[in-house]
């Protein structure tokens, strides 16, 4: 219910300048190349979730008793606030580049490029330090700080390509590349540590029933400060004091065949291996030394729980690591006609791994949305943008006709296949968890949904705790139904294991070009397009799946805890369905008039 809680107090304004200049040498069969590439910033962002409070509840009837399982809230705490009453984050940044190339051609059939780049990123401004945080035991013990940001550390990017020509007649060329690659530098994770000290804004969550506000009053900050939720309260976002923005090295090799009459073909391979790629934890939780065991005796069911270590309510922790890799094998056919038809066919099979994929721009919903077995610790899995496998194809008609070419008519039919977005399989908790004092969370690391479910074998089910006999078949049922499921069990199950299923799609278009000004190239272009065009010959054709990127068919009710602080779950079977996309699940259709002077 209310607004989404992202956009209560969002805000971002960015000047950016670039200046780039190149000086290109001749020297005999050498091209050198001198650069310089640098991006200025000038950043305001305000970001405040739950600015206006934000409730949730086990159940309904908690719901209408206003017994809230948690209360989260953000409130600026400093008078310098901006003509809406907002505070953000001001800071500069800069990303300097430098290159230098030489493009080598000692033959009309032979090219070879190499380089280097280097990139600078530069921050301006610090964070306000927090001294109450950067003097705490927590952050002694992790060796981290409030105050402090990367600035200036190189990124080194060598590179070498090639372009040969392997006949005389240029009919087939061998081409290819190796080197290191930065892109343009993620600075909004960086911002996160300026919006989220415990200093001007303060974030908090609370799962102290007797604490949290009662839902339906006007909340303020001090209203929350009266109830004890100070700095000390608050979500503190830290970052290595070594960490380095995202880098890969990257290859690739491929050939382009002219066969003539029309006919062309690619091969390519590609491959990347990550240096450094984006790691977050909460390190605002610490190990218990107790497990969550799904399969009571069943080591292999296990999974660790957490505890809180600190007043704070979360310590996003940023660094890096060099987990993931990439890979993608690509066959492509063209053949093109001279009366106006080309045709163009792709297929493409790779694999993507990762352990962060680092979809938010907020460093917290990094970590909680990203499944795991243990949450501080995930292990490297199939990406969220894994496709293993996709087809593109197309056919285009173009045909110019009348009077000096005056009219011309254009057609084209794409289609795209690609395997269904990956999924993972995870626990629902619906109680609190006895041992950890608050918070709806498998785990007690106080968020729901993003633990991975453990896939018992047939002699666990018969070993698991149920709710009831009729959740157990449910469950063995839907075991059943799905191959991977059936194939991993006795196992934990893995990020992104599961698939949606194949998704196809067809787009036609078709435009008319009347030419009033040859001489100038003036023209009126009338246009139809119709996207998911196959929906539109069949109802059942072109169906899109919703982007959801996890289902909880487990649901824990209720917990056993013994002396140790082990928790045994007592299981029900929740039944969640593939959803299709009421949107992109249907044809549209778009008329248009262009006219060009």
């Amino acid at each position: 219910m209310g607004t989404e809680y992202c956009s209560h107090a969002n805000q971002l304004d960015q000047d950016i300048f670039t200046i780039t200049d190149n000086l290109t040498w001749y020297q005999g069969n050498h091209t050198i190349t001198f650069g310089t590439h640098n991006e200025f910033y000038k950043m305001y962002n305000v970001y405040a979730q739950n600015a206006t409070g934000n409730w949730s509840y086990n159940s309904l009837e908690d719901f209408r008793n206003n017994n809230a399982n948690s209360f989260s809230y953000t409130y600026f705490n400093t008078n310098d606030l901006d003509e809406n009453g907002n505070w953000g984050g001001k800071f500069g940044a800069a990303q300097f580049g430098f290159y230098a190339q030489d493009e080598w051609r000692p033959n009309e059939n032979f090219t070879l490029t190499y380089g280097m780049r280097i990139d600078i990123p530069v921050m301006f401004d610090k964070p306000t330090e927090n001294k109450e945080f950067n003097n705490s035991d927590l952050a002694k013990k992790h060796n981290v700080r409030t105050g402090d940001v990367p600035s200036g550390k190189i990124l080194y990017s060598p590179r070498i390509g090639f372009r040969w020509y392997a006949d005389e007649d240029h009919n087939i060329l061998l081409r290819g590349g190796a080197g290191l690659f930065t892109g343009r530098v993620p600075f909004v994770w960086i911002s996160n540590n300026f919006s989220n000290n415990g200093v001007e804004q303060v974030s908090i969550r609370s799962f102290d029933k007797s604490k949290n506000p009662v839902l339906g009053n006007n909340i303020t900050g001090e209203d929350v400060k009266n109830k004890g939720f100070q700095a000390s309260s608050a979500t503190i976002n830290v970052v290595d004091k070594n960490f380095k923005y995202p880098q890969v090295f990257r290859v690739n090799l491929a050939t382009d065949i002219n066969f003539g009459a029309g006919w062309q073909a690619t091969l390519e391979a590609l491959y990347s291996k990550t240096l450094n790629e984006l790691y977050v934890q909460d390190i605002a939780y610490e190990r218990t030394g107790a497990n969550f065991i799904a399969v009571p005796g069943n080591n292999a069911s296990t999974a660790p729980l957490y505890k809180k270590a600190t007043t704070y309510s979360n310590v996003v922790y940023m660094t890096n690591t060099n987990k993931g890799y990439t890979y993608s094998l690509t066959a492509q056919i063209k053949k093109s006609f001279a009366w106006g038809l080309s045709l163009d066919a792709a297929y493409t099979f790779g694999h993507s791994y990762t352990v962060f994929d680092g979809t938010s721009s907020v460093a917290y919903s990094n970590w909680k949305y990203n499944y795991a077995r243990d949450t501080n610790n995930p292990e490297l899995a199939v990406s969220g943008f894994d496709i293993p496998h996709r087809i593109m194809a197309s056919a285009n008609y173009n045909k110019s006709y009348g009077k000096n070419n005056r009219w011309a008519t254009h057609a084209s039919l794409i289609y795209e296949g690609r395997a269904g977005q990956p999924y993972s399989l995870t626990y629902y908790y619906t109680k609190t968890l006895p041992t950890q004092g608050g918070g709806s969370s498998m785990n007690g690391d106080n968020y729901n949904g993003n633990d991975l479910i453990y896939i018992p074998s047939q002699a666990d089910m018969d070993k698991m705790n149920w709710k009831s006999d009729k959740d157990k078949a449910n469950f063995e049922e839907f075991i059943q139904s799905d191959k991977r499921m059936r194939e991993n069990r006795g196992k934990y199950s893995e990020r992104n294991q599961f698939r949606m299923p194949f998704e196809s799609q067809f787009d036609l278009s078709v435009s008319q070009d009347f030419c009033y000004n040859v001489k100038r190239g003036s023209k009126i272009t009338l246009m139809w397009t119709v996207m998911n065009f196959a929906n539109l010959l069949n109802k059942d054709w072109g169906k899109y799946y919703s982007n959801t990127y996890s289902y909880s068919p487990l649901t824990v009710d209720s917990v056993q805890v013994d002396n140790s602080g082990n928790v045994s779950p007592v299981f029900s079977y929740y039944s969640t369905g593939k959803y299709l996309d009421d949107y992109y699940s249907r044809w549209r259709m778009q008329l248009g008039v262009r006219i060009t002077f």
